[in-house]
């Protein structure tokens, strides 16, 4: 850029100043002043001229020719295979912690289950031999056989000689509200509970007292049942090996089959009365 030697004014390429036209002295040619040895084009100065424009950038398509779409850029294919690798290395490891746990879990929740159903068949027993102590007591209990089986469905109650058995699960009732919640049946031998089974009438898992230490359900004769057991199978167990020769019959009546009040029904069931089913849900 150039400047008036005169007033100092810039001026663009070719202009003259007028401040010498109106003084009426000729103007003066300038010559375009090259930069001193060593000088850095910068901000322009006085009588120093402007830098040269940079040269514009190289055309490397002159003819126009049809150009392949600049690619998109992604992942390298190294990460891509490391992040696959990784997320099938968290599935196999997931799947081998839930082999594991899942089991471990359910057979967990079914012991806790057991257990439980195994403390309600011992509350069963405390509250049926409170029972048996207070008919004692009030000189009722000796109306019953030494050994008799007392069911929640007072139908299948085995063995009482006739007696009526509701007394016992009224007193019973006082001591255990929840006993409405299952069906059981307990069996008293010397007017002593000896044996409960009971089932939970929601989730039908079966409890026992005396416990069993495995999933598989204690019988009165003192074995297991297999585990997929009903409270039927238990009830007909113990009714079978009940020991009420002993203490009801003579000995020369054992073999007269006329004595028993008792007989099975097309299930396999004793039945004193005409009922038909163990449990009429």
């Amino acid at each position: 850029m150039n400047y008036c030697p005169r007033c100092g004014r810039a001026l663009n390429d070719g202009e003259n100043c007028n401040c010498a036209a109106q003084q009426g002295v000729p103007y003066p040619q300038q010559t375009a002043q090259q930069p001193a040895p060593g000088q850095q084009y910068g901000y322009p100065q006085q009588e120093q001229p402007a830098p040269p424009e940079y040269p514009q950038g190289y055309n490397y398509n002159p003819y126009n020719q049809p150009q392949e779409p600049p690619k998109k850029k992604g992942l390298p294919t190294g990460c891509i295979i490391a992040l696959v690798i990784g997320i099938l290395f968290t599935l196999v490891v997931t799947a081998v912690l839930a082999a594991i746990l899942v089991p471990a879990m359910i057979g967990y929740t079914k012991k806790s289950k057991h257990a439980s159903a195994n403390s309600v068949a011992k509350q069963i027993n405390n509250a049926a031999n409170t029972a048996l102590t207070e008919l004692d007591e009030e000189e009722k209990l000796g109306e019953f056989p030494r050994s008799f089986v007392v069911c929640s469905d007072p139908n299948y109650d085995f063995n009482t000689d006739g007696n009526d058995t509701s007394e016992i699960r009224s007193i019973m009732q006082k001591y255990f509200p929840e006993m409405e919640e299952c069906n059981y049946f307990f069996v008293v031998e010397n007017y002593q509970c000896v044996y409960v089974a009971s089932e939970d009438k929601a989730e039908h898992i079966i409890g026992t007292y005396p416990p069993s230490s495995s999933m598989e359900p204690k019988c009165y004769s003192g074995g297991y049942a297999d585990e997929d057991s009903t409270l039927n199978d238990l009830y007909n167990e113990a009714v079978t090996d009940l020991p009420i020769y002993d203490y009801q019959y003579e000995e020369d009546d054992w073999d007269n089959d006329d004595d028993w009040d008792y007989d099975y029904d097309e299930d396999g069931w004793y039945y004193d009365d005409d009922a038909d089913d163990f449990y009429d849900d």
